[in-house]
């Protein structure tokens, strides 16, 4: 985010929502540092160890524990899965839990919820393509703090070998879906 968006938001907010938040930060940087983490004053590398953490923990209780000792995330979060397709009532003429079909209809629930629907089912296509682009803005953002300005010298390697001059925003655009 960039120092002037930063700035705004924090001019929005009045003290006492400043003073909680950094509240929640130190009390976050004590857990971390209690638990043998990375100290940062990033509130979202904080909360993601934490949750590692926590995740790590319930998979060692549950018994889902390597060759070395160490707690299988994957096949815990495989199992959680399947547990709860089985709790949706998910389950083939097998008996088989059918984590496919609940996936689907995971994702077609969350895209009903965010208004994206396609003959009153939700359309999961139009909602992945929003949170491509949702990517695609916040890339372009973050790149934009970090990009000079390209000198008109530099901006003629842009010409295509026929002559016509795609935009700047529009080659970087095509850069980024290549790394989605």
């Amino acid at each position: 985010m960039g120092k002037r968006k930063l700035l705004k938001e924090s001019q929005n907010k009045t003290s006492k929502e400043l003073a909680k938040e950094r509240l929640e930060i130190r009390r976050l940087q004590f857990k971390a540092e209690k638990l043998g983490f990375k100290n940062s004053d990033n509130k979202e590398e904080l909360l993601s160890a934490y949750a590692g953490y926590r995740e790590e923990k319930s998979a060692k209780k549950a018994g889902f524990i390597d060759k070395d000792g160490e707690a299988d995330i994957k096949t815990y979060n495989k199992y959680i899965l399947e547990q709860t397709a089985k709790n949706a009532g998910f389950i083939d003429e097998d008996g088989k839990v059918n984590v496919k079909a609940y996936d689907k209809y995971a994702k077609e629930k969350t895209a009903k919820n965010t208004r994206f629907i396609y003959n009153g089912k939700g359309d999961i296509n139009a909602y992945k393509k929003h949170l491509r682009e949702q990517k695609i803005k916040k890339i372009e953002n973050d790149n934009c703090l970090n990009i000079n300005y390209l000198d008109m010298e530099e901006e003629s390697h842009l010409m295509s070998p026929f002559g016509d001059q795609k935009s700047l925003a529009f080659r970087r655009r095509e850069d980024i879906m290549k790394l989605l």
